[in-house]
């Protein structure tokens, strides 16, 4: 497990990418600044993303996802009850168009969730 927060240096973030691509890191956890950072170049996408941050608005998530997920990447992510209906609805959408099933509990934020 190997974990990077935005105040990481260039060299750790280096060094940690080079620990995952050759296998020697399993799990990589990355801040969304750095995930989001087209700087970060990834050999391969991983077999599993997490987005333990949404970002703010559908466009990012998507930017996001193009930038580390492949058609074989499993995405999971997690929303706080904080975020506003104008993120949640548009996410809601993709998920439809995309066809999957929106989870329950997303639905449920959208209906008691805070106006945008």
């Amino acid at each position: 497990l190997c974990s990077l927060r935005s105040s990481a240096s260039p060299e750790e973030i280096e060094v940690a990418v080079a620990n995952w691509q050759a296998g020697n890191t399993f799990v990589l956890v990355l801040s969304l600044e750095i995930s989001m950072s087209p700087e970060l170049q990834l050999e391969r996408a991983p077999a599993i993303l997490v987005n333990a941050e949404v970002p703010m608005g559908a466009p990012l998530l998507l930017h996001e996802l193009r930038l580390r997920a492949d058609r074989d990447t499993r995405v999971h992510c997690l929303f706080s009850k904080s975020l506003p209906n104008s993120v949640v609805l548009p996410i809601m959408g993709l998920a439809e168009e995309a066809g999957h099933e929106v989870p329950p509990d997303l639905e449920a934020h959208w209906c008691f969730g805070l106006d945008s």
